[in-house]
């Protein structure tokens, strides 16, 4: 069953998203095979403040626990 995980940046934590995106990259290869499609949300001028990506898993627990380790 597909899932839609829409993510805004916390702009209370400036720059999180830089120092976590290796690995935050490094997860979603690793998991591809649940990944339908996904990219960065950004703003007008260009600048990512956040995240798309849909999810195909089986149940709610199974996206959950998928959330709960993304960097």
């Amino acid at each position: 069953m597909p899932f839609h995980i829409h993510c805004h940046d916390d702009p209370a934590k400036p720059g999180l998203r830089a120092r976590l995106r290796e690995t935050h990259l490094e997860y979603m290869i690793a998991h591809k095979h649940l990944i339908l499609f996904g990219g960065p949300l950004k703003d007008a001028d260009g600048n990512a403040i956040g995240s798309t990506f849909a999810l195909s898993c089986a149940t709610r627990e199974e996206v959950d626990t998928f959330l709960a380790k993304e960097p």
